[in-house]
């Protein structure tokens, strides 16, 4: 919300937000609407973590497989605590879920786009 105060007072246009977490996508969303502008009309917003709230808000997010990336941080942490270096990473599968909070394409369909998340 404080970031959207500083980019309208700045008068910095912008038509899209990336937030850090749903949560923060959903904050901003939250201060666009206080302040007339409408989402995805005007501003699309877009979330990380796919939480279930975000389904019924009709926010479009990055699902993330948590569970993978906790097993891999966990992997990670007994590695170091053996005194192993970690080399490399391993890449995660993520994905775009489109809701109502993002436009779609000139089809009129989702857009389908896939993307992986180096850990």
């Amino acid at each position: 919300m404080r970031a959207i105060r500083e980019l309208q007072s700045k008068k910095i246009p912008f038509d899209g937000i990336f937030a850090s977490n749903d949560e923060m996508a959903i904050g901003a969303i939250e201060s666009l609407s206080e302040r007339g502008i409408t989402v995805p009309y005007d501003v699309a917003v877009v979330g990380f973590d796919n939480i279930p709230s975000a389904r019924f808000l009709g926010l479009t997010t990055v699902s993330v497989p948590m569970r993978e990336m906790g097993r891999v941080a966990a992997r990670l942490a007994f590695d170091l605590v053996d005194g192993k270096i970690p080399v490399g990473s391993e890449i995660l599968q993520t994905e775009i879920i489109q809701r109502t909070s993002t436009r779609i394409d000139a089809l009129n369909r989702p857009l389908t786009v896939h993307h992986t998340t180096r850990f």
